[in-house]
């Protein structure tokens, strides 16, 4: 019985170390996909924010905007209103993405998703969406479509109460 017993002990033993090994390569495995996501989320924010910054310069010059209006056959505000809109749609997209991949917490996303609803309550964003949404990936444009639009539609966000300044200038 008691090499049994020892038997026993040592299966069970091998059996403890195999299921640490498990344990500790989906860890590494999970650390090894966190960190290509931050990776990735790096790289996309560095464009995003080279694309961001472009377009202000654009904005910014005088000359550029009349130009870039005339191109679009806009006046010059409405050509800034429209790449004011672009810059913030992408921003609530960069949002999106960072909730999507685990990297934004649950109590913060509440936050953004109100801000979300109160940009996109505004006609000229929404205008804006209308143009953007052909070219937007199918999560986020599943995500405006189905749980943005939805909620503005409905009298739970009052406009005089929305902080327009504000929306998405926390990243």
């Amino acid at each position: 019985m008691s090499e049994f017993s020892f038997l026993n002990v040592i299966l069970s033993t091998i059996g403890i170390a195999n299921i640490l090994t498990f344990i500790g390569l989906l860890m590494t495995r999970n650390e090894m996909r966190r960190k290509r996501l931050l990776d990735e989320e790096i790289l996309t924010d560095n464009l995003y924010q080279q694309n961001r910054e472009e377009k202000l310069e654009m904005l910014a010059d005088p000359d550029m905007a009349e130009f870039l209006a005339k191109e679009q056959a806009m006046s010059v505000k409405e050509y800034k209103i429209r790449m004011v809109n672009s810059i913030r749609i992408n921003q609530t997209k960069r949002i999106f993405r960072r909730f999507q991949h685990r990297l934004i917490r649950l109590e913060d996303w509440e936050g953004f998703k109100q801000e979300t609803k109160e940009l996109f309550f505004l006609p000229s964003v929404r205008k804006r969406w209308e143009q953007f949404r052909l070219v937007a990936n199918f999560d986020f444009r599943n995500y405006i479509d189905k749980e943005i639009f939805p909620e503005i539609q409905s009298p739970k966000i009052n406009p005089d109460e929305t902080n327009i300044n504000s929306i998405h200038t926390q990243l």
